[in-house]
């Protein structure tokens, strides 16, 4: 390669980074609205997406509940360690975690992660991802384990099980049951 076409080159990468550089810096954004007095049309509505609470560390003081208000919420390690009410859609993420959520109604909830300790009432349907977790709640419309050496306990009825993974254990009042797995055992 000659001087000239590395200088060249050399010309259109810092161009390309400084332009990339450009490209990244938020602009503010500013919105006018008539002043004369006329007016204008409404905006067409619409569906407004729905809220995903994620909880950082700072945020929640261990030990003090933390209301779902019938948002989304991502739960992570340092962050909440008990939540009460609606939750629609509780996603635990990371491991060695524990989470008290006998105070909440939980609708779906999503375990992501090795050795987290659940504990509920009711809920919705459980999807667990991961090993060694413990889960305790009251009764449980669907449960979904992929992963081994899981133990879930309900007080009464698993609805619907499907188990893809080895040595879990379910207790409970089983209703419809799938082990795809080995050395699992159900009842």
């Amino acid at each position: 390669m000659t001087i000239s076409r590395a200088g060249g080159l050399a010309a259109v990468l810092a161009a390309a980074l400084l332009l990339a550089g450009c490209s990244l810096a938020a602009e503010p954004r500013t919105t006018v609205l008539p002043s004369d007095g006329t007016a204008s049309a409404s905006p067409t509505p619409t569906a407004s997406p729905s809220v995903t609470v994620i909880v950082p560390s700072p945020s929640v003081v261990p030990g003090d509940a933390l209301d779902c208000g019938g948002h989304a919420l991502v739960i992570t390690a340092g962050s909440a360690d008990t939540i009460v009410g609606d939750c629609p859609d509780v996603q635990v993420q990371g491991g060695d975690l524990t989470l008290d959520a006998t105070g909440a109604s939980v609708a779906v909830l999503q375990l992501l992660g090795d050795r987290l300790t659940i504990r509920l009432g009711n809920a919705g349907q459980i999807t667990l991802a991961g090993n060694d977790t413990e889960v305790s709640a009251s009764d449980i419309s669907s449960l979904t384990v992929r992963g081994d050496r899981n133990t879930v306990a309900a007080t009464g009825a698993v609805a619907d099980l499907l188990l893809q993974g080895n040595d879990n254990t379910v207790r409970g009042t089983m209703g419809e049951v799938s082990d795809e797995g080995a050395r699992n055992t159900i009842g």
